[in-house]
């Protein structure tokens, strides 16, 4: 593919850290020196991310990350459940320009708690003015 085009006009080589995938970018690197090789910069921010706000075997978590991704998931999973809180932020978010409510960190996409935060701060006035 490299060649197919130009090999000038890339700098760069991301792809995910597999086995064979990651033996063709180092033989591409090896042969194109100007070619930078990346494995997987998305996965390895994600855990980054992970190391910091929750800890690991090896890295213990940064306390006040904890803390605040605490507060975050207990809001978040509050009104997840609460078919009472859920209606009365319904009917403040009625009274905002943005009606978007509280949306959850996925399963498996750590760094998505950053689309949690954002949600459960946006959503912080009606919260209080439903309670």
């Amino acid at each position: 593919l490299i060649i197919t085009y130009t090999t000038t006009a890339f700098s760069i080589v991301v792809s995910d850290t597999t086995g064979n995938v990651k033996k063709a970018r180092q033989l591409n690197c090896a042969r194109f020196p100007w070619i930078l090789n990346c494995g997987d910069p998305c996965h390895q921010l994600n855990l980054m991310a992970k190391d910091v706000i929750v800890g690991s075997k090896k890295h213990p978590k940064i306390k006040p990350f904890a803390d605040i991704m605490s507060a975050i998931s207990s809001i978040t999973a509050y009104f997840s459940h609460s078919n009472y809180g859920q209606f009365w932020l319904r009917q403040e978010l009625q009274k905002e320009t943005d009606q978007c409510g509280i949306e959850s960190a996925g399963a498996t996409q750590f760094s998505s708690f950053s689309t949690n935060a954002k949600s459960v701060q946006r959503c912080l006035e009606p919260m209080k003015r439903a309670y």
